[in-house]
């Protein structure tokens, strides 16, 4: 349903304009979607996820002209209209008038009972379940400000103290991934982006366990001394280092692998 809605071109994408618009998307593709024996709750969702890929093709396509257009790969179920909660069950409806019923775990059942259920996410392996919930404002009593660098981030309060983490271990680990795929010498370009993703997924994997650690202890010690965060911003960092700047190309790679956004999300 979603790869029907991407491949659907509106009068507006034929004179060069990416539609990307909620509405018109639902317009162009919303009685197409009749053909698929579904509820209609999933026609909403499907074209909400195709304008979500839609909007990033057209980011994409402003800074390379020949980018492809996408296509969603992996099997997503997404709901935010017909399912319900029913004590320890979970009703998603698949057909008019039937039901598929999942079990929910004690810890889910007691986390969901107090917040407000938003959408339910369902792919091949696991459950996603989306809430709202009122977060407690607490009177603040300092600052912490915090200095983002590529090898560790410095802390500095309110009350003068200083703290440093050494974030130097995944500056390495991605240094030494990036040596193992320069080896890669394969003649079929999708084994070797099949094999390429694979030490990509494990370098994503240990240095965000590293990142989680570190913002970890940065919130706690936040939370338990009732100290406001504040960080510089680095937005538009990344243009300092792109070719042609008299750069190495060593170089210009560790800092833009440096992951400061995802320690501030």
């Amino acid at each position: 349903m979603v790869n029907d809605c991407i491949r659907r071109r509106p009068e507006k994408e034929d004179r060069g304009e990416i539609t990307t618009s909620m509405r018109r998307l639902s317009l162009a593709c919303y009685h197409q979607l009749a053909t698929y024996d579904l509820p209609t709750c999933y026609r909403l969702t499907a074209i909400s996820k195709a304008a979500g890929i839609l909007r990033s093709y057209r980011r994409e396509k402003v800074k390379n002209t020949n980018a492809k257009r996408p296509y969603a790969k992996k099997l997503v179920l997404t709901d935010c209209y017909g399912f319900r909660i029913l004590g320890r069950l979970l009703r998603l409806p698949y057909r008019r008038d039937r039901y598929l019923f999942l079990v929910l775990n004690d810890h889910t059942v007691q986390t969901l009972c107090d917040n407000d259920v938003r959408s339910i996410t369902l792919n091949e392996s696991a459950i996603g379940i989306c809430y709202s919930t009122v977060a407690a404002e607490t009177e603040i009593a300092g600052l912490l400000g915090i200095d983002r660098n590529l090898d560790n981030i410095t802390l500095a309060d309110s009350t003068g103290s200083v703290l440093r983490f050494d974030l130097s271990e995944a500056t390495r680990i991605k240094s030494a991934y990036r040596e193992v795929k320069s080896h890669l010498r394969r003649n079929d370009a999708k084994i070797n982006g099949v094999v390429g993703g694979k030490y990509g997924r494990l370098q994503r994997h240990k240095v965000g366990h590293i990142l989680h650690l570190t913002s970890r202890a940065v919130v706690d010690r936040a939370k338990n001394e009732k100290f406001g965060i504040v960080m510089e911003d680095l937005k538009g960092i990344r243009r300092l280092y792109r070719k042609g700047n008299g750069q190495g190309r060593s170089y210009r790679h560790r800092l833009n692998s440096w992951s400061y956004y995802e320690l501030q999300r």
